[in-house]
């Protein structure tokens, strides 16, 4: 489905991936790292994660890799003595603090010429262009609330919008840069054949994206397991009832 809707696994041309070494930071289970070996078999393909998942479980390509690491500390890892011709990160917004010393850090392990590509997400509600006095969506105010907190702990969630800007002020050419909208409203999609899957699509990254941060936060408001799990369940019900006014960004 990833593939299918941010416009495939990468935005490189093949002949540059083919037989590349490739570093997936915060590879999560694997499932990008997996399909890249499958694709590009005579790639070497490694991941890292605080949780990585298991290669010698039978299931991963030959030429499919992990290694245990925290890409937000020091790269230090087996493997990360050679420099790699392609960096891949996707959905990293609320683990980096400082943008500017997570693309230098990328830049030291990148052969010269390499590539560095960030596939990031944005959720943005258009709530905000309603008159003051219409009282916001349960939503729109966990979104204001997971935005205030990442913003104490140093992290930006919208810092992804400035990408570019960060790309250039390190003094790499940015070869390619997009940013689409996916609606989870289906009247918002031209096309009746994908109206159905995008929505699901969008909607399942929404609710992964509310499964990790609202236990943590109801942690913070003292609410107990029964009290959390009824709040989890009314936030995903109001972004199925109010999906005209929510989008996704997805920018690469």
């Amino acid at each position: 489905m990833f593939s299918k809707y941010e416009n495939g696994l990468h935005a490189i041309p093949q002949s540059l991936v083919a037989n590349a070494r490739i570093l997936d930071l915060g590879c999560g289970t694997g499932i990008w790292c997996r399909e890249m070996a499958e694709q590009y078999p005579g790639a070497f393909i490694l991941g890292i994660d605080i949780d990585p998942p298991d290669e010698a479980d039978g299931t991963f390509p030959d030429n499919c890799h992990f290694a245990k690491a925290d890409f937000a500390a020091l790269w230090e890892f087996p493997g990360s003595e050679i420099p790699f011709d392609v960096i891949h990160g996707r959905f990293l917004t609320m683990a980096v603090r400082d943008w500017p010393a997570h693309i230098a850090k990328a830049i030291a392990h990148l052969k010269p010429g390499g590539i560095l590509q960030c596939t990031e997400g944005v959720i943005q509600s258009i709530a905000k262009w309603r008159p003051a006095d219409v009282a916001k969506t349960p939503f729109e105010s966990f979104c204001e609330m997971m935005t205030a907190g990442a913003a104490k702990s140093g992290v930006d969630h919208f810092a992804p919008l400035q990408l570019d800007t960060c790309l250039r002020e390190a003094n790499l050419a940015v070869l390619k840069s997009e940013t689409r909208t996916l609606y989870t409203d289906p009247s918002r999609w031209p096309d009746a054949n994908q109206k159905e899957e995008t929505s699901i699509y969008v909607t399942n990254i929404i609710f992964n994206f509310i499964d990790m941060f609202a236990p943590k936060m109801a942690e913070g408001m003292d609410m107990d397991d029964a009290e959390c799990s009824k709040w989890v369940e009314g936030l995903k019900q109001d972004w199925l009832d109010n999906a005209d006014e929510y989008g996704y960004h997805g920018i690469r």
